[in-house]
């Protein structure tokens, strides 16, 4: 018969060509295997019934989850028992909607319970192999561990809403301006102070400057292009200034700012105003 050579290098007769592709397959699902056994992504393949028996699992499950290859395969042990409660109905939706669409690719995230009982945050690449027929024969699956990168998160949030609760709680106008001069942040108390909101002034970048009193502005001005000017080190400055508010009331603000660097990089100023008009009258 003719002899044809696959990609892979496999020289195949004319007589096996109605199995090429069922080969070629099987070289492409051992190159995979082979590719995360050893590393920390967990390779699948499980029957696509119920509690999904698994039909193959990378050698590096030990590790990463306590259970043996041989464990998770046998004829008892059923995947979908490993998945946390809450997240069972969110994996199994998704897969059923998935078997009926015509898209075999979908990821998600869900908890993994570990041999010790612990449960593993996991980022999970799924495909699905169909038959000629389009019926679902087996899920494959990718399964990345990304524990670490959910504490992470929890805690970037934990301390997002500490330094929230401090900065938009202050009782004064709290503002961090970049290097161009264009606010990165203003507490909300901007408008109980001057009865304009923080995104008035960040569409605005002229409004600061516009609402301080006339008899003020030029030493504003001459304070803000010193302020700006980065210097080998952090400078702060004191000083008061008037300001018109939006219902066109006179308030006395005492304003202190000062350069931010870290790592000695220059990053803009960092300022407060303080309603002192009392204190004035």
């Amino acid at each position: 018969g003719i002899v044809t050579v696959a990609d892979d290098g496999i020289v195949l007769l004319g007589s096996l060509k109605d199995v090429t592709r069922q080969k070629l397959a099987e070289s492409e699902l051992i190159r995979e295997r082979d590719l995360f056994s050893q590393g920390p992504v967990i390779s699948t393949v499980m029957v696509p019934t119920s509690g999904w028996k698994v039909r193959y699992v990378s050698p590096n499950v030990t590790m990463i989850l306590g259970y043996t290859p041989d464990e998770m395969k046998s004829e008892n042990f059923r995947f979908t028992h490993l998945i946390h409660k809450d997240d069972v109905e969110k994996v199994m939706d998704l897969l059923k909607n998935h078997r009926k669409s015509n898209v075999n690719f979908y990821e998600l995230s869900y908890r993994i319970r570990k041999k010790n009982g612990v449960y593993l945050w996991f980022y999970d690449f799924v495909k699905l192999e169909r038959d000629t027929y389009g019926t679902v024969t087996e899920i494959r699956g990718y399964m990345f561990d990304q524990t670490q990168l959910k504490q992470a998160v929890k805690e970037l949030e934990e301390s997002e809403i500490k330094y929230r609760t401090v900065a938009d709680y202050t009782y004064n106008w709290e503002y961090w301006t970049g290097t161009k001069g264009e606010f990165k942040y203003l507490s909300p108390s901007v408008e109980r102070i001057t009865g304009y909101k923080a995104e008035d002034f960040e569409r605005n970048l002229k409004l600061l400057e516009m609402i301080v009193h006339p008899n003020d502005r030029d030493h504003w001005i001459m304070h803000k292009q010193e302020a700006h000017t980065s210097h080998p080190e952090e400078k702060q400055y004191d000083f008061e200034f008037r300001i018109i508010t939006k219902s066109g009331k006179i308030k006395w603000m005492h304003h202190t700012c000062r350069q931010i660097y870290i790592d000695g990089e220059y990053l803009g100023v960092r300022a407060s105003n303080r309603d002192v008009t009392a204190q004035k009258e």
